[in-house]
């Protein structure tokens, strides 16, 4: 028997509960705490509201609308949708507007730096399944956004030459509620930039959702230490499911006439923590989340010794860091996005067999940090709560979906998340996601 059952949401609470062996007490906390989230149903205009589909080709042909992803952007409106369709781009600019931007493959490549700045409170702007590669600075840079950002199964490398700018991965200052999710990022460097690669991720003042992504640091050469592969200077970050790496300390070289030794370089640490004067303390809370630091870098010669291993975190002393366990899982969900109107996607939900599985859908997103269901919350109120099944004895959960959109109506957008409930763990989010249906002829 289930230990738990939401029908559905409709006004402020969930439509039932049904307890077998619960404590009374902790069932209506159970309670309050859906009911917190619920919110009204999904409203029932949110295929028609839909906007255009702007379509995006490196070359030029019918139906295509632009050439360049930031044409595109400089035209959309806070309704649209900008499909990318396989190509190589250049990178662009969002400035104080709403942009949602999809690739149509996991074949669109942008080279050049990516910036997503000044979004409003009332703005939001979502990359969904771009490869951005940077040559020169940081591929992907978050400056001052009020409005969320959600980054989805993006992989994102900073590889150019680090003697002149340092290259994070991706930097984020002052975005108030972003999500990433199902994302590489590599501050690599080219080997010959004598300061190497810089942080995997640098996040400062900022409030991070991190699920199913992997982040390295950079290597360097040159005796110098290696580069976090997340580096925290204040706010929040909750990552489940990560895995961090701390960038190896770069070699020691001879130096001069007499071949004079110096030693290697530290390696980087996994995750840093830092915490400036009079600020709330950085704090991070981990769910099965894996960090290790880099290698230390070998010495020059005999008479010099390597660097140190980093450490898995490196804190100041001030910050926080919860750790959930290793022994708490990380759930996972994953859809086929985007599909066309009558296509078949798959919906799988992974976690332990037995564990009862939600799916959570919105029109919106406003990303908080949800303690009771153990996680960040992607989707926004008014939520749909549907219930999927239980997880089966492999471990995934899969169900296929079809869905057709009415006459007109060229997209729908929503965001989701997987939410798992075990007599153990109770409620454990998993990983968030953004699922396009797009109008057939797209």
């Amino acid at each position: 028997m289930n230990p738990l059952t939401v029908l559905r949401t409709s006004g402020t609470r969930p439509s039932r509960l049904r307890s077998t062996g619960l404590h009374s007490a902790r069932l209506r906390e159970l309670a309050g705490a859906l009911a917190a989230v619920a919110g009204l149903s999904l409203p029932s205009s949110a295929l028609s509201a839909a906007g255009a589909v702007l379509v995006v080709d490196d070359f030029a042909g019918p139906g295509v609308d632009f050439t360049s992803i930031q044409a595109a952007v400089n035209a959309s409106g806070p309704t649209d949708t900008i499909l990318v369709r396989t190509g190589n781009y250049t990178g662009f600019v969002v400035n104080a507007k709403t942009a949602t931007i999809v690739a149509d493959s996991a074949n669109v490549q942008v080279q050049g730096v990516v910036e997503v700045t000044n979004i409003a409170a009332g703005q939001k702007v979502v990359l969904h399944g771009l490869r951005i590669t940077s040559t020169f600075g940081t591929a992907l840079e978050l400056t001052t956004c009020a409005g969320p950002v959600w980054i989805e199964d993006c992989a994102i490398d900073s590889s150019g030459l680090p003697v002149f700018q340092i290259n994070d991965g991706v930097r984020l200052t002052g975005a108030a509620a972003a999500v990433i999710s199902a994302c590489s990022i590599v501050s690599s460097g080219d080997g010959t930039g004598g300061i190497g690669g810089g942080n995997g991720l640098l996040a400062q003042n900022s409030n991070l959702h991190l699920y199913d992504t992997t982040i390295v640091g950079g290597a360097v050469i040159g005796g110098v230490p290696g580069s976090p592969g997340l580096s925290m200077i204040n706010g929040f970050t909750f990552a489940s499911g990560c895995q961090f790496f701390g960038g190896d300390g770069g070699a020691g070289t001879l130096q001069g006439t007499f071949q004079i030794c110096t030693d290697g370089g530290a390696g980087g640490p996994g995750i840093s923590l830092t915490t400036v004067s009079s600020s709330p303390p950085a704090t991070l809370v981990l769910l099965d989340t894996d960090s290790s630091g880099g290698n230390g870098g070998a010495p020059g010669g005999p008479a010099c010794v390597s660097g140190s291993n980093g450490p898995s975190i490196s804190t100041d002393g001030t910050s926080v860091v919860t750790d959930l366990g290793l022994n708490l899982a990380a759930r996972h969900y994953t859809i086929t996005s985007p599909v066309r109107s009558g296509e078949t996607g798959l919906l799988e939900f992974t976690a332990t067999p037995g564990e009862l599985a939600w799916a959570i859908f919105s029109v919106d997103t406003a990303p908080l940090y949800f303690p009771a269901f153990t996680g960040s919350l992607g989707p926004a109120a008014p939520l749909i709560f549907v219930f999927a099944g239980q997880v089966p004895a492999g471990g995934t959960l899969a169900l296929p979906v079809n869905i057709s959109l009415p006459a007109g109506v060229p997209y729908a957008l929503a965001y989701e998340q997987g939410l798992f409930f075990s007599l153990e763990d109770e409620f454990v989010l998993g990983t968030p996601r953004a699922g396009w249906v797009l109008a057939a002829g797209l």
